[in-house]
């Protein structure tokens, strides 16, 4: 209890921000993985998207081993590089490799006019006769036809809408099990030694300067984050559509992303600590906003299909 008392707030704040942050960064790819899977595509995902955050990765995979950074930050870097590896992979192979083939049945025209003109010959005497009976029974049909017709698609509107909700509440579930399994993992990890909090700069042993060339790396690495989105934002506008993205994705980047720039800023708001982690800062927070654009364009295309659907509705 006593080390419990002696730590500063702020420092367990960033251990256990950066520890949401890593356990984000290992798992956030896996609903997207997942989500290609299901739909045996991934024609949702922009491959200028996927590549632009590949080059980010290995940009900042360069910059973190040029740099000297922490072997945990350069095995992430390493880790993030396959899993793009993987997901770009998989997104090649639904797109190139495996083809839909859709066999339309085959239909003899002459058929129908066989099976038509025959009876209409054989009962040509009695039509006259049937034919206001048939009419009745042909508009009660479209009737009764109308009216289930309407509740099938209500009844679908509102499984939909039960749907949304359990899977709103799975995405948030998701998110709170990602903050749990990150504290403990950091608590567990300070009480076994393997995590010691790092004294605030211009209070310990005074740290070299990073690279010229490892700060230039993280400013590609940040443009190249900030960049990637752009490509899949503009695919969701052209097909005003997010079918094939994963909701859940995209928010566990944005809860990386944030813990990432919290496990910074939580540590230390010295001027020249801040500035020299300015690039990794930038690319985290402003990837948030990219994000939060794409979470406004999964809302919007949902309003709008469920409109669409509503007023499909014959009255």
């Amino acid at each position: 209890m006593d080390g419990i008392a002696t730590l500063p707030p702020r420092e367990a704040l960033s251990g256990i921000s950066s520890s949401i942050s890593l356990v984000s960064w290992v798992i956030v790819l896996v609903p997207q993985l997942l989500e290609n899977y299901k739909n045996g595509n991934a024609d949702g995902l922009s491959l200028g998207f996927l590549f632009a955050w590949l080059a980010g990765d290995i940009a900042n995979l360069a910059g973190a081993l040029w740099g000297g950074l922490l072997p945990s930050v350069i095995a992430i870097g390493i880790y993030f590089c396959i899993a793009d590896f993987l997901l770009i992979t998989q997104s090649l192979y639904y797109r190139y490799v495996t083809h839909s083939v859709v066999i339309e049945p085959e239909t003899s025209p002459s058929e129908p006019l066989l099976h038509s003109s025959q009876p209409a010959r054989r009962h040509s005497n009695g039509l006259g006769r049937r034919i206001s009976s048939a009419s009745r029974r042909s508009s009660m049909s479209a009737r009764r036809v109308s009216v289930s017709h309407q509740e099938d698609t209500l009844s679908k509107m509102l499984f939909q809408e039960t749907s949304a909700v359990e899977a709103a509440a799975k995405n948030a579930l998701a998110l709170i099990g990602i903050c749990v399994v990150g504290t403990v993992g950091w608590y567990v990890a300070w009480q076994a030694g393997a995590w010691r909090p790092e004294a605030p700069p211009g209070e310990g042993p005074e740290n070299p300067d990073s690279p010229l060339g490892a700060q230039i790396l993280g400013y590609i690495s940040a443009l190249l984050y900030l960049s990637a989105r752009i490509p899949q934002i503009i695919q969701n506008h052209k097909n005003k559509s997010t079918e094939g993205l994963s909701l859940l994705f995209f928010m566990i980047s944005m809860l990386g992303n944030i813990s990432y720039s919290g496990g910074i800023i939580f540590h230390s708001t010295d001027r020249k600590y801040i500035l020299e982690l300015a690039p990794w800062i930038l690319g985290s927070l402003g990837t948030v906003a990219e994000d939060l654009y794409i979470f406004g364009q999964f809302q919007q295309y949902k309003r709008k299909k469920a409109h669409r659907r509503f007023h499909s509705i014959p009255a």
